[in-house]
This record gives structure tokens, sequence and C-alpha cells, in this order.
């Protein structure tokens, strides 16, 4: 008789570790229930894998996670209160208090932290308790290169020249106090090498990537095309992104003011889908701003083409695997596919930037079915073969096994 798979839920005091393997505390950077952005989605991921065989708490800063309850898939989800620097968690004294509280009552093999803020406290309250735990450093990107070409106009001056001198000091404060590193990528690698003398056996390659869209239980192209009123013999072109995350808005206004004005110079029977948290919903023309949705690949499915007009950011762009995986044939700049071992004219087509040769591309896929599907079909077998969340948390738990039994032998 086949096992009920168990849930696990938040708790509101330090959450109740099950007795599995082993027991893990991750020290999120963003909200881990909603995956609405890269990064949460990256975490959620993650923890969902290392959870089928290890004990899995995930701690988020709010309110709203220190006293209500959710479920999670597989994993306990803990809060702590922000502070006024929300994006500095070696700052909030609540997470020193949160996590001395969880070291103390039960017993922890391995401290997971997301991002470069968050290890130093990890680092001071393992060594009040005398405790001899790893600490990881999930690098999302390499933040200390990705602040110098990443300025968001929304910000203010200072912010932006804070972050500029401020987050590579505490990205070498990471590096030097984690006992491992996860990249996302060879480049990632490479460059935490070259920029803060990291050494090769202390960093691993930990890919983002997607799950394998099971293409008979969405819903049909029809029923989401005809919500939109796009017809059947028209061509939908989509771009994933979220709104909050300056890069995107950078794409969308490319789309806005160059992309879709130049492409319907040549073509009539074209839609544009903007899909992504806060995106603003609204119809302008023959674009189409979706916002959010829930049932993410269906819309992707009912799309013929995916573009990634991005011209800054950092790490692996979770958008790519998610088209990769509904097989969706992509045009992209080589910052959009930076980091990801695709080969333009194979998996995807790519671009130096968002130029003439972009457009040219765009128009090439909508006027030829045939190649469409050849690209859409060998990006689907990387993800199948290299990039999907189950091949990638297998690695990850297999190397979580290998640093807690090293540590384990230096006790």
């Amino acid at each position: 008789m086949r096992k009920k798979k168990k849930r696990y839920q938040v708790s509101k005091e330090t959450g109740n570790f099950k007795n599995k393997t082993s027991r893990i505390v991750i020290i999120s950077s963003g909200n881990v229930i909603s995956k609405e952005g890269g990064s949460s989605v990256r975490t959620h991921e993650l923890a969902s894998a290392i959870a089928k065989d290890n004990d899995v708490m995930v701690l988020e800063s709010g309110e709203e996670f220190c006293k209500a309850k959710f479920d999670g898939d597989n994993f306990n989800v803990a809060g702590f209160r922000k502070s006024l620097l929300p994006n500095l968690k070696d700052l909030n004294l609540f997470l020193y208090l949160r996590l001395y509280e969880i070291l103390t009552r039960k017993r922890v093999d391995l401290i997971q932290v997301e991002g470069c803020s968050g290890i130093i406290a990890a680092k001071v309250v393992t060594a009040v308790l005398n405790k001899n735990i790893p600490i990881i450093y999930n690098a999302h990107n390499v933040e200390g290169e990705k602040v110098k070409n990443y300025k968001d106009p929304s910000h203010f001056f200072l912010n932006n020249f804070f972050a500029f001198l401020f987050i590579p000091i505490l990205e070498l404060l990471a590096v030097k106090l984690s006992d491992h590193v996860l990249s996302v990528s060879r480049r990632d690698t490479r460059l935490f090498c070259h920029k803060y003398n990291l050494e090769l056996e202390k960093i691993s390659i930990v890919p983002s990537g997607a799950h394998i869209a099971d293409l008979n239980s969405l819903e049909s192209r029809e029923k989401i095309r005809n919500k939109y009123d796009i017809e059947k013999d028209e061509i939908l072109i989509v771009f994933l992104g979220s709104y909050d995350y300056y890069p995107n808005q950078e794409a969308i206004g490319l789309i806005k003011n160059y992309i879709a004005p130049e492409i319907y110079k040549y073509f009539e029977k074209v839609k544009f889908m903007i899909v992504g948290k806060d995106v603003p919903v609204s119809e302008n023309g023959d674009i189409i701003f979706a916002g959010y949705v829930k049932n993410l690949y269906s819309f992707l499915n009912a799309s013929d083409i995916a573009i990634a007009p991005l011209v800054s950011g950092g790490g692996t762009k979770i958008k790519l695997f998610d088209y990769m995986s509904l097989g969706l044939p992509i045009v992209t700049t080589e910052k959009g596919a930076e980091g990801i071992d695709i080969h333009d004219g194979k998996q995807v087509l790519i671009t130096e930037r968002v130029n003439g040769k972009f457009l040219e591309y765009i128009k090439f896929l909508i006027k030829d079915k045939e190649s469409r599907n050849k690209l859409g079909r060998n990006a689907r077998k990387l993800i199948e073969k290299r990039y999907n969340w189950n091949k990638i948390g297998k690695k990850l738990c297999h190397l979580y096994r290998t640093l807690i039994c090293s540590g384990e032998r230096k006790e």
C-alpha cells in the first residue's frame, strides 16, 4: 500500500522538523510560497527537491510568516520580523534571535543562505553556540558584478551608489565566511574564482531549470487565445518577466516602443503578450498585458514564439528555461542567454543586443513554422537532459550529503 505523501506547514514558533535524513535550514531572500519571481522560484524548487530526502525549514521575513500557516511542498516555513532595511538581513536582530532559537532547540545539519545577505548572521549564531554547521551561499548571480551594470532609475541616486560600493564587500564576506558556494553557471563560477580568489573546490555549479511540462495536462490553446480574442491563424509572441525587476521593465519598453511597431510594419496577423508579476493588466492595441497568471505554462503553450530582449541583469534567466520546457522557439539577446549552455541556431536564436538582427530573427520565425518546431524540440530536449529540477535536485542532495558528512568528520 502506497504511503500518502506528507505535506509540511509553517510553524508559528520554530517549525516542526520531521524525522528524515538531514535537517536543513534555508534563509530565504524572497517569498518562497508565491514563486512569483525568478529568485523565489529557484529557492522554492531547490527546497522542494532537498525536502524529498531531508527535513527542510525555510526562514522568511515578514509578519505573515510569523503568524499565519501555509502549506509548503514538503517543507516548513517559519518567519522572523522585517527590519527597516529588509534587504540587509545581517542587520536584522530578529533573524539572529529566530536562528538562535531554532539551533538551540533542534539539531540542524546545514544552513543554506539565499543571496549574500544572511551569511554573517548564520556565522555569528553558529559561532556563539559553538556549532560546526556547514553554511552554504546560494548565489543567484555574481552580485558584485551585476551591480556594476545594473542601474534602476526609479531608485534614489544614493541607493544605487550605496549598492555599487557596499554589495561587492558584502559578497566578498559571504564567499569567505561560507563553507561552500552554489553557482548557477560555469560563467558565474569563473567570475567568482577570478573576482574573489575563490578555490574551485569550494564552489559547485547547481543551475536553475524548469519542470518538464506535461503538455496534455494544460488548458487548451484555444481557451487561452479565445480569452484574449487571438485568432487561430495569428502568431502570438510572448515575453515573461516580473515588472518589479528593472531589466524586465527595460525589455517591456523595448517591446512597446521598438520591437512591436517594427514587426507590425511587415505583419498584421501578429500579437504580443506580456506575462508576469506586477505587470499592469491592460490592452495596448495589439500588445496584451496579461499580468500575473497562475497557469503560466498554459499561457506559454498558447504562444508561438518567445522573446527575451534583455540588455541588463545577472545570473541565468529562469524565463528561458520555462520557454524551453514548453518547446517554444526563442529569440534572445546574449544577456538573456547568459550562463545557459545553448547555441545560436540550435536551441535558440541569439543576437548581441536588441537590434535589426533581433527583428530579422522574429520575422524569420513568423514565416517559417518548420524552423519554429525544430528549435522548440531541441530546446525541450535540453531541459529533459540537463536543466530539469528533478536532476538538479538530486545533484544538490548528493552535494549536501557530502558536505554534512565532511563536517561531521571534522568534529
